[in-house]
């Protein structure tokens, strides 16, 4: 079901009650979850070289930061690939501006 994610009262077009902005708070974290979950259940299906690639920078990172080093590639890989991917499926056709706004704030929250 679609639901509303706005966390902004600035733009929730004058329905910004505590009560609704918390709710659509709770939206945003499930939605959130949702697509954390799919892509870590999805890791296994990830191209050889992609993968390589990571783990290459997991291993020059940990030599110098080995307590930080998989908090430091993975930030890299959703900074740098998942989340310029979810802010650009809004070029898909059909994708309303409400639905642009939803992939942004979830881009966010990652």
């Amino acid at each position: 079901a679609k639901h509303d994610m706005e966390v902004d009262p600035r733009k929730t077009a004058g329905h910004s009650s505590a009560e609704t902005l918390v709710e659509n708070q709770t939206h945003l974290v499930a939605a959130v979850d949702d697509l954390l979950t799919k892509v870590l259940a999805s890791a296994k299906e990830c191209a050889v070289e992609f993968s390589d690639i990571l783990s290459v920078c997991y291993s020059e990172v940990e030599a110098r930061f080995p307590e930080i080093a998989t908090r430091i590639v993975g930030g890299f890989f959703f900074l740098r690939f998942v989340c310029p991917y979810i802010v650009t499926l809004h070029d898909i056709d059909g994708v309303t501006p409400d639905g642009r706004r939803r992939f942004i704030l979830i881009s966010k929250i990652i």
